[in-house]
């Protein structure tokens, strides 16, 4: 994609991400539209064995499609929580029957009695298999576990000693690279969320969000260790497939602005990088889109500024976009890209840096509480 490609890009496919996002934001169904929804979408699977208990105090719901060797590593981290009281369910998204076989065998090796498994009828999109999750949740609450990515041991108990309640509750996440964890950039997160707690005495675990990090982007950072109220994800109508594939973080976008946030700064999930789709050209420039529409988006229809800091907030957006799309350009690992990707890098934190300074002085206001 050339400077003139990025320019169309810039003005056509983002009218039209923004236009999919505001569709999405309007969306709210009543009670009885939801369990409508819910009753549709359960048309569509079949429970093959187990018996999810609806007295859990929550779910793990594990949404795969043939990959049953990272699959294997996602049920056990959700069995093997320290609160034992949960479901545990996996929705297979595969209908060729041979793979269908392997999954069977594969979750019959386990014997616990928390674990249940549906089958789709036929084939969805990815988020379309993710509303089937939210329908055949039985409890009021629940969490999305990709089938590579994990969770700690302890997530769910701080889950429920944070009394979320119905807000949205987040807590932060490690980086995995396929097979190889990286170890100094974990470690430095640990150390400067520790540093932070220290410095602002936030020993209480959660804060909330202003709109210079909403503006700033990637708060949410998509499902993975995420727990919302069930009815309520339904109510807002789940996720959107047309948003491919950021459809899982306006999901969450929407949820907090509507219900409020838990953020914790506990780090309690991996989210494993380049197993699945994540790397493709596709969805990284699918990535940018999103990132690029929905700050335009917030600072179009929440924060309804006009004059000279809102026209400055909309250049670094801008800006800041195009940072990342250059970044992308340098991801060959030669000598010459990866010192011009750590330059990039660098103005892109100083141009975050000044849009969370514009936004946090013009814009008092949070959409998210605790």
């Amino acid at each position: 994609m050339n400077n003139t490609e990025l320019r169309q890009f810039s003005n056509l496919d983002i009218n039209s991400c923004i236009e999919k996002i505001d569709t999405y934001m309007k969306i709210q169904y009543s009670e009885n539209e939801a369990d409508n929804w819910r009753a549709e979408k359960l048309l569509h699977t079949t429970l093959i064995f187990g018996s999810p208990k609806t007295n859990a105090l929550t779910s793990v719901i594990i949404p795969t499609f043939n990959r049953p060797r990272e699959l294997i590593t996602s049920i056990r981290s959700a069995l093997q929580q320290t609160i034992s009281d949960i479901n545990v369910i996996v929705v297979n998204n595969d209908i060729i029957l041979e793979n269908q076989i392997v999954i069977r065998q594969l979750l019959n090796s386990i014997d616990d009695s928390r674990l249940s498994y549906f089958e789709n009828k036929h084939q969805h999109e990815m988020f379309g298999n993710w509303n089937v999750c939210l329908a055949v949740c039985p409890t009021k609450s629940m969490t999305l576990l990709n089938d590579d990515d994990f969770l700690d041991l302890n997530i769910i108990k701080d889950y429920l000693s944070s009394e979320a309640k119905d807000s949205l509750y987040v807590p932060r996440i490690r980086l995995k690279y396929g097979d190889k964890t990286p170890f100094v950039r974990n470690s430095i997160k640990k150390i400067m969320v520790l540093t932070k707690r220290i410095i602002f005495g936030n020993f209480q675990k959660y804060e909330s969000i202003p709109l210079g990090k909403m503006i700033k982007g990637n708060t949410i950072h998509a499902s993975l260790g995420v727990f919302f109220n069930t009815k309520k994800a339904i109510a807002i109508g789940g996720f959107m497939e047309t948003l491919y594939p950021c459809a899982d973080t306006c999901f969450t976008s929407k949820y907090a602005i509507r219900e409020g946030i838990v953020y914790s700064n506990q780090i309690l999930a991996t989210y494993v990088w380049a197993v699945n789709d994540s790397l493709k050209s596709e969805t990284q420039i699918g990535f940018m889109l999103f990132d690029k529409s929905f700050k335009t988006y917030l600072l179009k229809t929440i924060s309804r500024k006009s004059g000279i800091t809102h026209s400055a907030l909309s250049y670094l957006c801008n800006l800041s976009y195009r940072v990342k799309y250059l970044e992308y350009k340098s991801r060959d690992s030669t000598t010459w890209n990866l010192c011009k990707r750590s330059s990039l890098q660098t103005i892109n934190r100083i141009i975050n840096l000044f849009i969370t300074l514009l936004a946090g002085s013009s814009y008092q206001f949070k959409i998210y509480r605790n």
